[in-house]
């Protein structure tokens, strides 16, 4: 998911279904396309790529899998091009990792 020249969210779906494949779609066609997807006999696994894309624009994307039965939601990973996102994640690992005292 990226924002094209007028700042709108614009979505992709690449998927191994060839037929619920999209490109450049706003983000109620891809609700729509999330909401129809159906698997090849077992679960979808479905991973968001969202960047400098603030958090309000895809939350219909992660709804729409919510709900999609057929689909499991595997990551989510809202990036932003100024680091932000790495030092956040960075931050949470070693937290993580951290022994508990």
């Amino acid at each position: 998911m990226t924002l094209d020249k007028d700042k709108a969210p614009r979505v992709t779906i690449v998927s191994t279904s060839k037929r619920n494949n999209v490109k450049n779609v706003t983000v109620p066609e891809a609700v729509k396309k999330i909401a129809a997807a159906r698997g090849n006999h077992s679960q979808d696994f479905v991973g968001i790529v969202a960047t400098d894309v603030p958090l309000s624009a895809y939350l219909p994307l992660l709804d729409a899998v919510a709900k999609n039965s057929w689909l499991d939601l595997y990551f989510v990973d809202g990036t932003t091009s100024d680091g932000i996102s790495n030092n956040i994640r960075k931050f949470i690992e070693e937290a993580v990792n951290a022994e508990v005292e």
